[in-house]
């Protein structure tokens, strides 16, 4: 039941813009600058849209869940089409802070068709295993090898993006009491939102009733009443 605070949210996005500057600076190879544009992209995507992990990368077992595609994605509009829990295409909102870090990691993925997932893995032996055993591939020119022979590549799992979410912690300069987990994403933006309007909560997270959004909630919701009646006694 883990959840990311507004803190914890913004250091992680922050500990990725960070990567970005720094590896700017540094006149990275290609693979490096894909995997800080995207690492960055999931983070916010993850943070400020309140979907669930299965819902924007694949799961190996479930055909269906073969991550967030670019036509799926509305940057004009903020609106994402996923797959939901209910096994059926749901709308979701993707906040205006994300916005930016997605545009700009379109900009440097240049996915040659909108059926490219907006998250693909960045795993280099799955990416050359693709290609014709005629061409030689390097990290730096895979991506465009891929796009001259039109192969989409495939979209981070769920477990890779769990990797390179503990990866983040652990180089990040801020001290996160555990490692940040993609459902832990939802959760807090839930838990934000629900402080502001249940119902608005419930429209972000896509339930059904207003009784699943109390009931997932109840518990901080019971702590912040304590809390605040604690200050009443001292």
């Amino acid at each position: 039941r883990q959840f990311w605070s507004p803190r914890e949210r913004k250091a992680i996005c922050a500990t990725t813009d960070q990567s970005v500057d720094e590896t700017l600076d540094d006149q990275p190879d290609e693979r490096t600058r894909l995997r800080v544009y995207r690492n960055r992209a999931l983070v916010y995507l993850l943070g400020y849209s309140g979907c669930r992990g299965a819902e924007v990368a694949a799961i190996r077992e479930d055909p269906k869940r073969n991550g967030l595609q670019w036509k799926d994605l509305n940057l004009n509009d903020g609106v994402l089409t996923v797959y939901g829990k209910s096994r059926e295409w749901e709308e979701a909102p993707l906040f205006d802070p994300a916005i930016e870090p997605m545009q700009r990691w379109r900009q440097v993925l240049n996915p040659p068709e909108e059926d490219w997932p907006v998250l693909p893995t960045l795993h280099f032996p799955s990416l050359y295993s693709l290609l014709p055993d005629r061409v030689e591939a390097t990290p730096e020119s895979v991506w465009d090898n891929l796009r001259s022979h039109e192969i989409t590549p495939p979209a981070v799992t769920v477990d890779g993006v769990r990797r390179t979410l503990a990866s983040l912690c652990e180089d990040a300069d801020y001290q996160f009491d555990e490692t940040l987990k993609p459902h832990g994403a939802r959760r807090g933006l839930g838990d934000q939102l629900y402080q502001e309007q249940a119902e608005l909560a419930q429209d972000a997270l896509r339930h059904r009733s207003i009784e699943t959004t109390h009931e997932a909630y109840s518990e901080e919701r019971v702590r912040r009443i304590k809390e605040r009646g604690d200050e009443l006694f001292k």
